[in-house]
């Protein structure tokens, strides 16, 4: 399957923006009960902007990429989750439920325009004997990358969290107050928050590579046009896959 470029490409993408997005998801939960101080149940609440946002949007990605192609929804999927995590660096330890509405909600909208796109482009991309391999394989590839990407960022949580902390007791003189110590912590999610913004604008570059795939038929008759005989084993015309019908 990755002889094919298009496939290839567009599981790269995939990687680089579920690694950011699902990476990033365990930080917030970690936030609003660590700095916030609020419940397990609460947090459930707080987050559920963003299951409907993605929800929604995914049903529109969807219909968009029948029309025009995976490369707009894509786009303009990663274009809403780099704003979302732009936003969430910006976090401190008074950060509120309503501060954070904004990027929760655009962050389950980016997702849902571009996992529809996305999954339907590498259907589509992939040799015909071997779709039904797809989704088998992008699953557990997802698993793998979300696996590293959270060992990753909370790795670089734990290392830069103290960093903030030391900061802030050596500019209270050894001793912070509390809000000093909360926006300390609320420092070192930004920065992780920070390093996932980094890798969505990595898949954001890698999405402009997408390109619609082109049928067999197409391929056959470009090569009677140019005074080439198709090849005997050419395959016959591939419908395409739908992505309201997956």
């Amino acid at each position: 399957m990755f002889r094919s470029r298009d496939f290839s490409l567009a599981i790269a993408t995939q990687w680089a923006g579920f690694g950011a997005m699902f990476g990033s998801f365990f930080l917030l939960p970690m936030f609003l009960q660590q700095v916030r101080g609020y419940g397990s149940f609460e947090t459930g609440l707080i987050t559920l902007p963003q299951a409907v946002a993605s929800a929604i949007f995914m049903q529109i990605g969807g219909r968009l990429f029948d029309r025009i192609g995976a490369r707009p929804p894509v786009l303009a999927g990663l274009t809403l989750v780099a704003i979302a995590l732009g936003l969430m660096t910006g976090i401190t330890g008074s950060t509120t439920i309503r501060d954070l509405i904004l990027p929760l909600t655009l962050m389950g909208a980016g997702m849902g325009l571009m996992m529809m796109s996305l999954s339907t482009h590498m259907l589509n991309s992939a040799p015909r004997e071997l779709t039904s391999r797809v989704t088998a394989l992008s699953q557990a590839l997802q698993n793998v990358v979300s696996s590293l990407a959270i060992a990753t960022f909370a790795t670089v949580l734990q290392s830069r969290v103290p960093v903030h902390l030391a900061e802030a007791a050596g500019a209270a003189g050894g001793r912070p107050s509390a809000p000093a110590l909360a926006d300390a912590s609320a420092a070192g999610f930004g920065d992780v928050y920070g390093a996932a913004l980094g890798l969505i604008v990595f898949a954001w570059l890698l999405a402009w590579t997408l390109r619609r795939p082109r049928p067999v038929a197409a391929t056959i008759e470009v090569a009677v046009g140019r005074g080439r005989p198709p090849r005997p084993d050419a395959e016959p015309e591939r419908e395409p896959v739908v992505a309201g019908h997956l």
